[in-house]
């Protein structure tokens, strides 16, 4: 047979024989599920799709086109990971969800397979891509640095308020704040990113100012509003909307306070990140 012939048979042959991870499949009385790697399973604690899945030549059985290693994995959960938003489903490849899908990390498989609920979805921040891919990368950096979840969602709410969740963005009313927390005068803190040979315009060096003025002091003083040092704040355990209000009064002390919006970015936040 020529060689080439051989060769495309050979590789449709194991186009088809082999299925892909996280596709879906039926766990029999488990219901549905995901094809993964038993270890995912396992470490997801996750059910295996089988009442004796090692007994037999084919232990593997809901996902009979994969290797030996690939089971059919179900993982209901019956609250988000955060304990407060409580969400009933199953984890699903997002194309056989006929309901919503929520991420979250405690789904075994990629970002193909999510969580599936037909639970009313409680709020989610509203925000573009562009914002939440920002709130990511603020909310990364600062647990990195120790922060709790409660401060850093309070910090959130209230960026989102000042910008936007915008890097780059200067005081909509000419007053001549900019950036993440609207600094003002902006230029101070611009001159401080050039100083260090940093771009002020990006998401990481504005973290890394406040990170600074943490270590170091300037622009966070505790007040009657709220009694809490920098320190205290960052390592609190009060409420998303407390905070927010925290870092309203002790840090942007902005002309317009907005607070209840403000609450609600910051609980928003709280409900996304895991």
């Amino acid at each position: 047979m020529n060689y080439f012939l051989k060769l495309i048979i050979t590789l449709l042959f194991v186009h088809f024989a082999f299925a892909y991870i996280d596709q879906p499949c039926n766990a029999g009385s488990y219901g549905r599920g995901v094809c993964v790697k038993k270890s995912s399973c396992v470490m997801y604690n996750g059910q295996i799709g089988s009442a004796t899945p090692y007994a037999g030549s084919s232990p593997n059985w809901p996902c009979p086109n994969d290797p030996s290693d690939v089971i059919c994995c179900v993982k209901i959960l019956t609250r988000l990971r955060d304990g407060i938003t409580k969400i009933s489903g199953r984890c699903l490849n997002v194309n056989e969800c006929s309901g919503s899908t929520i991420n979250t990390a405690e789904c075994p498989g990629s970002n193909n397979v999510k969580l599936c609920t037909a639970d009313p979805i409680p709020d989610q921040p509203e925000a573009s891509d562009d914002k939440t891919k920002v709130a990511t990368e603020v909310y990364n950096f600062f647990k990195g640095k120790g922060w709790t979840k409660n401060a850093i969602c309070g910090m959130l709410g209230n960026m989102q308020r000042e910008s936007q969740l915008n890097p780059n963005i200067n005081e909509y009313s000419g007053g001549g704040g900019y950036g993440l927390v609207q600094w003002t005068p902006g230029s101070v803190f611009k001159n401080w990113a050039t100083a260090k040979g940093l771009n002020y315009r990006l998401t990481r060096t504005q973290c890394l100012k406040i990170q600074d003025e943490f270590e170091n002091g300037g622009q966070y003083y505790k007040t009657n509003n709220c009694p809490l040092t920098f320190k205290q704040y960052s390592q609190s355990t009060e409420s998303p909307e407390y905070l927010a209000a925290c870092f309203m009064y002790n840090y942007e002390r902005p002309g317009v306070k907005a607070l209840d919006e403000r609450k609600k970015y910051a609980r928003q936040w709280f409900n996304y990140f895991k």
